[in-house]
């Protein structure tokens, strides 16, 4: 018996039969729905269920790279950003390093203060200057251009590499080489009459200067050329230490310098 046919789309009657045997209508695939036997000699209709993801027909996708003018651009951008920030890094750099070493400064001679009164004893804080900025050796020599320090109870000049000790001269307390983080900065000592070089401080079990010609300022420059700001430190009779910038010149701000 051979079983009637409708149209792609046409729904079946009202009653047919769910059989699913019989031939399918193939031409109907493409949208989607198909034709089948019903009981009867009835029409049935089904959908097919769509083969590409989503229910939607997949399109073709290619990847695209970037062209060459699109590259030359980006590098063009990226060098006119490394020229224009370039002189603020350069700046940054050097503020850093110069506050590095003022700090430095600043630091181990506190230590030194704070050991005499601990011992009860003198005890010296001593710019040297190295053969190598980074190496703390016995090329060491009293330096009033010195980065580098020493505090010890003795005369450090030649015994640099020595360890921190209390029985072997020159009986180290701490040092620190320049190196670690302020090769480009520029050191200058002075006694309290501001033109005198000074090389060292001793502070006394009370924690006072006792020294003649002991230094009282540390200029902090930059080797570098460039915008920079230079710092001070300062060492009062009483041993109290401070940073202070000397190209602040309000009386009000606390960074002035004395």
């Amino acid at each position: 018996m051979t079983h009637p046919r409708s149209a792609c789309g046409a729904s079946p009657s009202r009653g047919a039969s769910l059989d699913t045997k019989g031939p399918v209508d193939l031409s109907c695939l493409a949208s989607g729905r198909a034709l089948g036997p019903g009981a009867a000699g009835k029409a049935r209709e089904w959908t097919v269920p769509s083969l590409s993801k989503g229910g939607s027909t997949a399109s073709a996708r290619t990847s695209r790279g970037i062209t060459l003018i699109e590259s030359m651009v980006a590098l063009t951008i990226m060098a006119l950003l490394i020229v224009l920030g370039l002189p603020s890094f350069q700046s940054w750099l050097q503020n850093t390093q110069i506050r590095n070493a003022a700090e430095s400064i600043s630091a181990g001679i506190q230590r030194a203060r704070m050991e005499a009164i601990r011992r009860n004893q003198n005890v010296r804080f001593t710019l040297v200057s190295l053969t190598d900025a980074k190496t703390m050796d016995d090329s060491c020599a009293a330096s009033a251009n010195g980065a580098s320090w020493v505090i010890s109870l003795d005369d450090p000049a030649s015994s640099c590499s020595a360890a921190a000790s209390d029985t072997t001269a020159p009986r180290i307390v701490d040092k620190r080489a320049a190196g670690d983080g302020g090769l480009s900065a520029s050191v200058s000592a002075v006694a309290g009459d501001g033109t005198t070089a000074a090389s060292a401080v001793i502070f006394n079990g009370f924690g006072r200067v006792s020294n003649a010609s002991p230094i009282a300022r540390v200029n902090v420059t930059s080797t570098a050329s460039g915008s920079y700001r230079s710092l001070r430190v300062e060492v009062n009779e009483g041993g109290a230490v401070r940073v202070c910038d000397p190209g602040v010149s309000d009386t009000a701000d606390p960074r002035k310098c004395s």
